[in-house]
């Protein structure tokens, strides 16, 4: 009997090597019967995804999974940071909220047109763990027209913002952390924690007092399983 195909698109945060790899939950948890192929990719922007599109339309997917964008926010929040995709991601433009709306629009389009898959289409998680920073308030602005999005094509919702931010707020800490720019000397402390000395992401988490992101950016082992299991209700619903 051939596997049900789910095809994940995303950046960092689904690829899952600088992030928890969510994805490995699911395949475990639903294999043999699903096979889930990592379309994510480290750095990209809503605009680096719609220009492979056609390696997902070729997989043929039963399901497709969006969670693409939080590069696309990183990318407006200082000319630092603009300066810097515009050259590791390719742009040809300076990226901005309308900008990564039209990409993700014709993602879906192109989808809708060149596959029978059923789409799900996830908010954005937090930038930092202060919900009251601009970082977060831009974030929201964002999963805003992340909704209007999933109501225009009638696409299944994946809440985890919210299901992050709910934890956040269940679990307040006096100063919560703030967005940090994703410096070398961090990712390379990531790698070599997680990779070297083997720590799981909540080991690492507990080195830098965070409780849903390994950097500020990443996903942990607490939000990266709400991803998982909001995947996976995503999948049993039908």
């Amino acid at each position: 009997m051939p596997s049900i195909k789910v095809a994940c698109l995303g950046d960092s945060i689904t690829q899952g090597t600088d992030s928890y790899n969510w994805l490995a939950d699911l395949q475990q948890q639903f294999n043999p019967t699903f096979e889930f192929y990592n379309c994510g990719i480290n750095g990209e922007l809503a605009y680096n995804n719609l220009l492979r599109i056609q390696q997902v339309i070729d997989i043929e997917p039963d399901y497709v999974v969006i969670l693409v964008g939080t590069n696309d926010v990183l990318a407006t929040l200082s000319k630092g940071n603009t300066n810097l995709y515009l050259e590791i991601a390719n742009l040809p433009r300076v990226p901005d909220m309308a900008w990564y709306i039209e990409n993700l629009d014709q993602m879906i389009t192109t989808l809708r047109q060149e596959t029978n898959a059923r789409i799900a289409l996830s908010s954005l998680p937090v930038l930092g763990e202060d919900l009251e920073d601009n970082a977060n308030v831009i974030v929201n602005r964002y999963n805003e027209k992340i909704q209007r999005l999933v109501k225009k094509y009638n696409l299944h919702y994946l809440p985890l913002n919210e299901e992050i931010t709910e934890y956040l707020k269940v679990h307040p800490v006096e100063n919560p952390a703030i967005y940090r720019p994703f410096g070398w000397w961090l990712k390379a402390n990531i790698h070599f924690r997680t990779r070297v000395l083997k720590q799981d992401w909540d080991e690492y988490v507990g080195v830098h007092g965070l409780q849903v992101t390994t950097d500020t950016i990443h996903l942990n082992s607490v939000s990266g399983k709400m991803m998982a299991d909001l995947v996976a209700a995503f999948i049993k619903a039908v």
